[in-house]
């Protein structure tokens, strides 16, 4: 017997018998991509799905799951017959588990220029990388990038893209995606030098709503902040948003965005002398704030991974590592952060010319043991590389990500 009121658009009798509790508990079990598909299948279903309640407790689930890997690379410096591609893969978090010697990534979604894009780039927000994630951040779900003159908001489970608008200012050095907790609210801080390098810095906010996309506009805020230039990407931990950054003497400085009350304040690194090294992460180190620092081992055979321990004292503790790896191949590798057992993650920064493995190294920093994880998916299919023109049109940079949840969320 079907229920009152509910359409069933090819669904069977029996399936629509099951009670609503019974469906949204078996929908939540399903991948993130599935749902995307299934929500188009009754009004029924799409009412459940699209439900804050249905998306919370799937978040909920993807949490308790573990994070997987968020891999983005773009298919060149240049283009001869192809169209620059931006791609977005993920893999599973089995790469946390110390048996585990391969990773499959799945293709979750392509960005693609046009000369369409191109032309109404000046409408929107300038960037200084065309193809990058370079200076952007992970939050929950979502990844913030820069393509082709615009800075996006992506989210690759539900394939959508927000375009940030203009700032006003003719020079954006970063924005920065945050996450409150407390007010479940997403807003983008962006960063503005007004002349010069070191000139006036200006920060403003956008607060990103459910399904109001096309409504955004910047806001200025109050800050004393001193002048500076944002060196790393950007890390949002328990609702506060970290980017490290260098002064005009060149010492290096922590911002800190606290994202619900929007105030800017200054954290001081152990050592503040000799600016940020070419590829430093803050990442997220069992809960704390942490990054690695490499400046006196420019083989990157050792490094001191320093860990935030008080934020209020600005106390600081370390772990000093040593890889067991030569310095030829650390060389062409960066760190991208941490796993959820504290293993600090490493990966190629540039894609193969040629078909080659793709390997992850985990370095566990307790046991000063190193192993290695293949990635399969990523560009090692000689139709995928022959199709966009990878390995012919010159280096093809790989950004990777250690934190990323599966979210159904819309903004």
């Amino acid at each position: 017997m079907k229920r009152k009121g509910r359409e069933c658009n090819g669904t069977s009798d029996h399936i629509d018998s099951i009670p609503d509790d019974l469906t949204s508990e078996i929908l939540c079990r399903l991948p993130g991509k599935s749902l995307m598909k299934l929500q188009y299948l009754s009004k029924f279903w799409l009412s459940i799905i699209r439900s804050q309640r249905f998306i919370d407790s799937f978040f909920s689930r993807s949490l308790n799951r573990g994070s997987s890997l968020l891999i983005t690379f773009n298919n060149g410096d240049f283009t001869r017959n192809t169209k620059k591609r931006l791609f977005f893969f993920s893999a599973s978090s089995e790469g946390e588990q110390k048996s585990c010697s391969t990773l499959v990534a799945n293709l979750d979604m392509t960005i693609v220029s046009s000369e369409g894009e191109q032309k109404s780039s000046s409408t929107l927000v300038a960037s200084t990388d065309n193809y990058s994630c370079r200076r952007s951040n992970l939050v929950r779900g979502f990844v913030c990038c820069s393509h082709q003159g615009r800075f996006l908001i992506c989210n690759p489970t539900t394939r959508q893209i927000v375009a940030l608008p203009k700032t006003g200012h003719n020079k954006c050095s970063s924005i920065y995606l945050g996450y409150d907790p407390i007010d479940d609210q997403y807003k983008a801080l962006c960063m503005t030098v007004s002349r010069g390098d070191f000139g006036d810095v200006e920060h403003k906010v956008l607060t990103l709503g459910r399904g109001d996309s096309k409504n955004l506009s910047w806001r200025e805020i109050n800050d004393n902040t001193k002048p500076h230039i944002s060196s790393t990407k950007g890390i949002c931990i328990d609702g506060v948003v970290y980017y490290g950054a260098r002064r005009p003497n060149f010492d290096k400085v922590i911002v800190c965005f606290d994202v619900r009350s929007e105030k800017i304040s200054f954290i001081n690194p152990p050592f503040i002398k000799r600016g940020w090294e070419p590829g430093t992460n803050l990442m997220n180190y069992k809960g704390k704030l942490a990054f690695v620092n490499t400046a006196y081992y420019p083989y990157r055979e050792r490094f001191i991974l320093w860990i935030l321990d008080n934020v209020e004292k600005h106390e600081w503790s370390n772990i000093r590592c040593k890889l067991p790896l030569s310095p030829s191949k650390l060389l062409s590798y960066s760190f991208i952060g941490c796993n959820k057992p504290g293993e600090i993650i490493l990966a190629p920064q540039l894609l193969s010319h040629n078909l080659e493995p793709f390997y992850i190294l985990y370095y566990d920093v307790t046991r000063h043991d190193i192993r290695m994880v293949r990635l399969e998916g990523i560009a090692d299919n000689e139709e995928f590389r022959r199709r966009y023109g990878i390995g012919e049109n010159g280096d093809c940079h790989v950004f990777m990500a250690s934190q990323h949840f599966d979210d159904i969320n819309f903004l």
